[in-house]
């Protein structure tokens, strides 16, 4: 049978994995990182043609090259329920909330909107959320 001394440290490892892979509460709020998440969902014409879609999902990319951006995501929903979800949704983070505000008139990202999401965006579907990191 084990000793006790060998035992305790594959316990501790244990227990430090399962609070660190848990919603406990400590290490969830020690371990956010600061700033702010922009978080925006839309609904897509009917009609937007496939490859304009993925222009939509590549400007990740060019966005991404603005250096107030920490990290941009593209999600396509994987329509499980089309007439209740919308069709897509980005994720951004930023360090501060100037930094959202600043990201919001950017001329690439009003370019990409103007040129990439408008002519295929549902009017009236754009809903937006920028939270707490």
């Amino acid at each position: 049978m084990p000793s006790a001394k060998r035992l305790l440290l594959p316990a501790l490892c244990f227990l430090a994995a399962a609070l660190c892979l848990s919603n406990f509460p400590f290490f969830w709020r020690t371990s956010r990182m600061p700033g702010i998440t922009h978080m925006v969902a839309f609904k897509l014409k009917k009609d937007a043609p496939e490859e304009a879609i993925q222009r939509l999902m590549d400007s990740c990319n060019t966005m991404r090259e603005i250096p107030i951006v920490k990290d941009i995501r593209a999600h396509r929903d994987l329509g499980l329920d089309p007439e209740r979800n919308h069709d897509m949704m980005f994720l951004v983070k930023f360090d501060s909330i100037e930094d959202y505000k600043a990201y919001s008139t950017h001329p690439v990202h009003m370019e990409i909107m103007r040129t990439i999401l408008l002519p295929i965006l549902e009017p009236g579907s754009r809903t937006a959320l920028q939270f707490d990191n």
